[in-house]
């Protein structure tokens, strides 16, 4: 579902994934398709408090029960993305 084209990218070039609000809320975080593309290792898909991710969240309650570990995250510099720099990211510049 994250491959459909109904919504704006925050993804790269080369790739047709986009990011939908409406799509995580249903996934828990899954929709954030786009920011998988773009840190593909990443167990977080929503990056900052605009894309709420409950997988993430669940994943961390795991990890703090030593029941997961060696969860991998995307850098600091994309979790506070600006709509500005959203903007060049999507033109395929990455987040700066």
């Amino acid at each position: 579902m994250g491959w459909w084209r109904w919504s704006n990218s925050l993804g790269h070039r080369g790739t047709t994934s986009l990011n939908r609000a409406w799509l995580a809320a249903l996934t828990l975080g899954d929709g954030w398709h786009a920011n998988h593309h773009r840190f593909p290792a990443s167990a977080r898909h929503g990056f900052g408090a605009a894309q709420p991710d409950p997988t993430w969240l669940a994943l961390r309650g795991l990890e703090g029960l030593g029941l997961v570990w060696e969860l991998s995250a995307p850098p600091a510099r994309v979790k506070q993305l600006t709509p500005a720099r959203a903007a060049r990211w999507q033109a395929g510049a990455g987040p700066s």
